[in-house]
């Protein structure tokens, strides 16, 4: 899927899919009680809610891999993708519970929780935006110079530049 729009494309598009999960978070007390009461409209509701959140979580994840692969050169790809994905995830997924948890307490609501989410959202769309769409470029070894010209887009090296600067 992420190969047609593009990796960058189906990933923002995923995220704001994500946007849907921010809704639900502020929804929470009030789709808590509709279960315990059995209320089918809201049953509805709630699995329409998982149904767009894992089609947001598709478009997201789907094309990661090849993302990743294609920001990093050759001679440092397996350590660039495990580092930074390592890195990532500790501080995007260690710290948000922590920080979901205090929302709630400080607040009394889970609406402050969607907001940071979204706040998160926000950040990562614009992250993925200054990503440079290099799909299609030869992975290999053999175009070294090609993958060292930077994966953002404020990069404003040439792969002649590049050759220059290897062949000294």
């Amino acid at each position: 899927m992420g190969s047609v729009p593009g990796r960058r494309r189906a990933g923002a598009g995923g995220r704001f899919g994500l946007v849907n999960d921010q809704w639900f978070c502020s929804q929470v007390r009030q789709f808590q009680r509709a279960l315990k009461l059995g209320q089918p409209v809201l049953w509805a509701q709630y699995y329409l809610h998982f149904a767009l959140f894992s089609i947001g979580l598709d478009l997201t994840y789907g094309p990661q891999a090849a993302l990743y692969s294609e920001l990093f050169p050759a001679s440092v790809r397996f350590s660039g993708v495990s580092i930074s994905y390592a890195i990532g995830a500790i501080l995007g997924g260690a710290f948000a519970p922590t920080i979901a948890q205090a929302l709630v307490q400080a607040t009394g609501g889970t609406t402050a929780v969607a907001v940071y989410l979204l706040v998160v959202v926000a950040t990562s769309v614009t992250a993925v935006s200054l990503i440079r769409d290099r799909a299609g470029i030869d992975l290999s070894f053999r175009n070294q110079a090609e993958q060292e010209v930077g994966a953002l887009i404020t990069d404003k090296r040439t792969v002649e530049s590049v050759k220059t600067v290897q062949e000294v």
